[in-house]
């Protein structure tokens, strides 16, 4: 049987005692090897007025130049090595034929990581003291710095990654659905791997039939007890334009400078699906020129 409490007993609480310690609070001092105070001087000890104390953010390390003020004509860095230092990205910048000075360099903010056994963070932001810099500087971008294509932007722009127009032969730009060239030499030959085992050579032709051009001959590699598609095909075409085209995934026409919003979405869709069949993703280059190969196989 329990026994009654006895509710007579006045429970006494000293309110000029300071406020206990939470758990928090205990485990931050068990971490930081502290004790909790046992002597008189304990009633001096003023309570925390804000509750417990917040733990206090770990500020990184500024970069090089930090402390200096942002300038009006800046870029942002990206994919930089962690090993790349500030000395070196500003020799990068001033070697020749570049039109800066060290004076055009206002500030080269580079953040570090906490440790500092990993160098950088893979960034940082540039400062110039004119327009002139910061022209030059985005012409650098998709350049190789520490061998690796570093990425560089106006540091207003809060974008995406920039489209680089690349250039052709002969200086001329390409625009962003222009061919793109195998590693091979150019042949009137069509080479597609990847494909499923049920494909057949109507369903080449009809896949490949946005380039333009006529499909002379399809050779598709088939196993010779079931007849069944081996995976890959060489298709013969009447000009190396039209081969081209099946690489890039651009049908005659389609050759715009820019195409944007819904049109522009439609036209990426679409080049995609022309490089798809079956639901996988095809394989397309340059196919081998018959003098080609047999100069390989017999010299």
């Amino acid at each position: 049987k329990k026994r009654k409490r006895d509710t007579d007993a006045e429970l006494a609480i000293d309110l000029s005692l300071p406020t206990p310690p939470s758990k928090k609070q205990l485990r931050k001092m068990k971490k930081h090897g502290e004790t909790l105070p046992t002597t008189s001087d304990e009633k001096d000890v003023p309570a925390p007025a804000d509750g417990p104390e917040k733990e206090k953010k770990v500020v990184p390390e500024p970069g090089p130049n930090a402390s200096q003020s942002r300038g009006q004509y800046g870029v942002w860095i990206g994919n930089l090595r962690f090993s790349t230092s500030a000395e070196t990205l500003k020799n990068w910048l001033l070697r020749d034929p570049s039109p800066l000075t060290e004076k055009d360099i206002t500030r080269i903010n580079m953040p570090m990581n906490k440790s500092g056994s990993r160098g950088n963070k893979g960034f940082c932001y540039v400062d110039f003291s004119s327009a002139k810099g910061l022209a030059y500087a985005l012409s650098l971008s998709e350049s190789e710095l520490d061998t690796r294509r570093v990425l560089i932007k106006d540091s207003k722009d809060f974008g995406g990654r920039p489209k680089k127009e690349a250039e052709g032969a002969g200086g001329e730009v390409k625009s962003k659905t222009a061919e793109k060239i195998s590693m091979k030499a150019p042949t009137k030959i069509l080479f597609v791997g990847n494909l499923p085992f049920d494909t057949t050579d109507d369903d080449l032709r009809e896949h490949f039939a946005f380039a333009g051009g006529q499909i002379l001959r399809v050779r598709t590699a088939r196993f010779e007890d079931s007849g069944k598609c081996k995976g890959f095909s060489f298709l013969d075409f009447d000009s190396e334009e039209s081969v081209k085209r099946c690489l890039s995934g651009v049908a005659p026409g389609e050759e715009l400078e820019e195409v944007e919003g819904k049109a522009g979405v439609r036209l990426e869709k679409m080049i995609r699906d022309r490089k798809m069949l079956g639901g996988k993703r095809l394989k397309l280059e340059f196919g081998e020129a018959p003098d080609v190969r047999y100069k390989k196989r017999f010299g």
